[in-house]
């Protein structure tokens, strides 16, 4: 899925959020929608800011879309990967795919790595 379709609440209501983050402030509207992602549609989301980080973390104590994207059964597998562009001149500058991979985007095999610590997606560094 292209960053450019990533996100299509049907709907914008509910209270204004707010919440400072490490690099400044972010809001948005806090609300419960039946959000699309892609081809994905997430129901009962608490959309306005579209987070991807753990449930530990999340403000509000909502639900991130990913965890309802998994409850709901709507990936293949529990991954999501990502692919950023190099080549800033190109129209597509990346893709975030969400219950696998897109094997076009590499080459090779994948390595698994431990997330460290649930907050941010910490993870160790490995060199092979």
């Amino acid at each position: 899925m292209a960053f450019k379709k990533f996100l299509q609440p049907s709907a914008m209501q509910g209270n204004l959020l707010k919440f400072t983050m490490a690099r400044g402030a972010i809001s948005g509207f806090f609300s419960v929608d039946n959000v699309r992602v892609g081809d994905l549609l997430v129901k009962d989301q608490f959309d306005g800011i579209l987070g991807l980080g753990f449930r530990e973390i999340s403000a509000g104590d909502a639900v991130p879309v990913w965890y309802n994207m998994v409850e709901q059964g709507l990936v293949k597998e529990e991954v999501f990967s990502f692919w950023l562009n190099r080549n800033a001149d190109e129209e597509e500058g990346g893709e975030i795919v969400f219950g696998g991979d897109d094997p076009n985007h590499y080459r090779g095999k994948h390595m698994n790595v431990s997330v460290t610590k649930k907050g941010f997606l910490d993870i160790l560094s490995y060199h092979s």
